[in-house]
């Protein structure tokens, strides 16, 4: 081998060693103005690992440099969402209105992540065009009719999904999952929850409301079990939504009543038994972060973290979480 190419080759290979042991860094940036508040924070849904804060200095970019292995979602002063995947880099200029609410968000940065964020927001858009509530009890409040929050959210489901066709092409696959599972959660959640919550306080009966077979209302959903779509927290939500819609479609049935269990044991047996692989890694590890968020009879918590980390853990973040949540 000629000598100068072997030298070469020699001088090279620390370099891409060096270069295949960096994690890809992730940036988000913010010039803010018009805010009232002294302080800055950027919170990340998926994990407190990521989150930063700054003194809030108007016109200022305000630069978080992170590392990331999946998609993240990380939210600006409690208000503006942005989801960003590893490698992004996205900057925002965010103007607040006199009701102290974000007015005006402008996005540049790499064009991926600019693209996604961008159709992310127009969904929003659609959404308030319509004055199409996520919050149930807020329809309850207005008494929206079961058969019309039916035909709203199928009229709303349909209108996002022709938008994310239209830009699926700038997208992620993984995106694509995320924000499915997004607004899956929002429209499949009203489905399961609306018509019980209606009879509860409206006092009509499930069968009375005119929405046809409720047992039947999603047959043919099929409950989504990537890493991507299990990332977005409100669908790990719906997932327990659906196991408690699927014992009481059981339970019916039978001739029988489910109650929907309100412990820690109650709901880790139930969502252990029913789920399993990623979604019942996902679900168990919500129930038992927000079981200790809440702060109350910690020890509780214990013997299931112990047996939750040796049989059902499968994606290791989770497990690190939950151990700094209990110290």
């Amino acid at each position: 081998m000629n000598k100068k190419f072997l030298l070469l080759i020699l001088l090279i290979l620390p370099l891409l060693s060096i270069q295949a042991n960096e994690k890809v860094k992730t940036t988000l940036s913010c010039q803010i103005y018009d805010y009232r508040g002294e302080m800055i924070y950027y919170d990340c849904v998926q994990t407190p690992f990521i989150r930063a804060e700054f003194h809030n200095n108007p016109g200022e970019s305000h630069v978080y440099e992170f590392e990331t292995d999946d998609i993240v979602t990380l939210i600006v002063n409690g208000r503006e969402q942005f989801v960003m995947q590893p490698g992004d880099s996205l900057h925002a200029t965010i103007r607040y209105g006199e009701n102290g609410r974000p007015e005006d968000v402008k996005l540049s940065g790499s064009e991926r992540a600019v693209k996604q964020n961008n159709l992310r927001r127009d969904l929003k858009q659609v959404q308030l065009s319509m004055r199409y509530k996520t919050q149930l009890l807020a329809c309850i409040a207005i008494d929206t009719k079961p058969a019309d929050r039916f035909r709203e959210s199928q009229t709303f489901w349909e209108k996002a999904n022709k938008l994310i066709k239209l830009e699926s092409s700038h997208c992620s696959a993984d995106f694509l999952n995320y924000l499915y599972a997004e607004y899956e959660a929002i429209v499949y959640g009203s489905y399961i929850e609306y018509p019980p919550l209606y009879a509860d306080t409206r006092h009509v009966p499930i069968e009375k409301q005119g929405i046809g077979d409720y047992w039947n209302i999603i047959n043919d959903y099929q409950p989504r079990a990537d890493l991507a779509s299990l990332r977005c927290m409100p669908y790990s939500e719906f997932l327990i939504l659906y196991c408690f819609y699927k014992r009481t479609k059981e339970a019916h049935a039978a001739g029988k009543t489910y109650t929907r269990p309100n412990s820690l044991e109650g709901l880790y047996k139930e969502l252990s038994t029913f789920f399993d692989g990623n979604q019942r890694d996902a679900t168990l590890f919500l129930i038992l972060s927000n079981y200790i968020r809440n702060g109350k009879e910690i020890e509780k918590v214990e013997p299931y973290l112990k047996e939750y980390k040796e049989k059902y853990n499968l994606n290791k973040e989770y497990a690190a979480i939950l151990d700094s949540l209990m110290q």
